[in-house]
């Protein structure tokens, strides 16, 4: 499990890294093409994802920072209503940071209306994201988002038809 944990670690600071660059807002052209998953949905549950705020990495005992906030990380569970690139479910899960240590984070509000363009799907592997998986797939919103937009009508304008989620298939 702890080995996990310093990939997921690797893996969000190559990402940090990578996204330090994003500026103040990628265009909704380059993220269409840079994301794996882009989705309308609607937060219907917000959790805490539960990371102990100290923990020793391996057998060199190397001490974990606690986060900048002890509801951090947060995963959001939407329920989608159209995809427009990516696997069409009924139930999304985003992973994320809301104060990272560098980059934006993002931070999702219950009830509201969102389009999100995500870059990576998390693998399970990591035992306090997998007991709130709830077999549904997460995906990851990144140090620095490559695009999450609350104007749904307009975003949704901007991408054109997409597969629509009906409450059938829900």
């Amino acid at each position: 499990m702890n080995l996990k944990l310093i990939l997921l670690i690797a893996v969000s600071t190559m990402t940090t890294l990578a996204a330090m660059e994003c500026g103040p807002e990628f265009s909704q052209r380059h993220a269409f093409r840079s994301a794996i998953l882009v989705f309308r949905g609607k937060v219907v549950k917000i959790e805490d994802v539960g990371v102990p705020p100290l923990e020793y990495v391996g057998g060199g005992k190397v001490p974990m920072q606690p986060a900048t906030d002890s509801g951090e990380p947060k995963l959001a569970t939407f329920e989608v209503e159209q995809v427009w690139k990516g696997r069409t479910v009924v139930k999304i899960k985003m992973f994320g940071f809301m104060h990272p240590p560098e980059g934006d984070g993002y931070r999702f509000q219950l009830g509201n209306d969102y389009v999100v363009y995500s870059t990576m799907k998390v693998n399970p592997g990591w035992e306090p994201l997998d007991r709130l998986r709830e077999g549904y797939p997460v995906y990851d919103v990144g140090m620095c988002p490559l695009r999450i937009r609350t104007d749904v009508a307009n975003e949704s304008r901007l991408l054109g038809n997409g597969k629509v989620v009906t409450s059938k298939s829900r």
